[in-house]
């Protein structure tokens, strides 16, 4: 690990081989970069690089969110499930924005939250990286005397244009048009080709689906000069639980900005103080001739 500037904050590398990660302990403990051969996979927002703040000036959460609204910095973060329960719609400040603390111990780095205001959460997330693959941890605490039914939610947004391919059987994605009348309904085929729904996101068209995948990986697909990067995420799920969303795997697509996002859930669970709820993730990527 070293020292690097990450779109402006302060930040710093971990690589191996054709992969390099790049956290930012000062963004919500975001991971802001991930380049494969030198090509940038996550997307970052312009409009807010080297962005930070000082909780300390948070003393009015509500005044707080409302000067901020609902932020996009980028990357790969944090959330907690369900949606509906943050406070003015928005995720909660001292997970999203906060500093977090950073550690670095036996090749592995850990970026630890504050114990959040609104909620009582607190998040760890650890990053390894080694044989040309990336292991991310999460881990979400109940730091109340009270048991808290909460889920762990990731997010990464990744640079359009690019497609998901989820394996997964008829019937088990639905469009969130049928949730949420908000939402447009989803104009594609969520019908599996040999036991995969392909999910392409490019333009400026809003949608968001989401199910129950049939194992527990995704696949991005990301085009490139005369090749295409394949990037799979390989995580731990329990397909007979309980998920805040009905869902294990959702895909979001922005009608405003160039980003996708492919968002992972962990089982909606009662914790009991102290207890956490943990998502393990194996990052592959490699590259293949284009057939774009």
């Amino acid at each position: 690990m070293k020292p690097k500037n990450i779109y402006g904050w302060g930040g710093f590398e971990l690589s191996s081989g054709d992969i390099s990660v790049g956290i930012t302990p000062s963004i919500g403990g975001r991971i802001m970069s991930l380049l494969f051969q030198g090509q940038e996979l996550l997307f970052v927002d312009e409009r807010h690089k080297a962005e930070t703040f000082d909780p300390n000036l948070w003393n009015d959460l509500a005044i707080a969110k409302k000067f901020l609204g609902f932020r996009v910095w980028g990357g790969d973060k944090t959330w907690v499930a369900p949606q509906d329960s943050w406070f003015l719609g928005i995720p909660p400040l001292d997970l999203d924005a906060a500093p977090y603390t950073l550690s670095f111990q036996n090749h592995e780095v850990m970026m630890k939250s504050p114990i959040c205001r609104e909620t009582g959460l607190q998040i760890y997330r650890r990053i390894c990286i080694t044989d040309n693959q990336v292991v991310l941890t999460e881990e979400l605490y109940n730091r109340t005397s009270n048991p808290l039914q909460k889920g762990l939610w990731n997010v990464t947004q990744v640079k359009k244009p690019c497609c998901f391919e989820i394996p997964a059987n008829i019937g088990t994605f639905r469009s969130y048009h049928i949730d949420d009348s908000s939402l447009p309904a989803f104009e594609g085929d969520l019908s599996p080709k040999e036991g995969v729904i392909r999910v392409d996101c490019h333009g400026n068209k809003l949608f968001k689906i989401g199910g129950m995948p049939s194992l527990g990986e995704v696949s991005v697909r990301v085009p490139s000069k005369g090749k295409e990067v394949i990037w799979k995420k390989i995580f731990n799920c329990d397909l007979k639980a309980s998920y805040a969303h009905r869902s294990i795997v959702e895909v979001f697509n922005s009608p405003q900005l160039p980003y996708a996002e492919i968002e992972l859930h962990t089982p909606f669970r009662m914790l009991e103080p102290d207890e956490c709820v943990r998502l393990k993730q194996t990052w592959q990527i490699s590259a293949c001739p284009s057939n774009l």
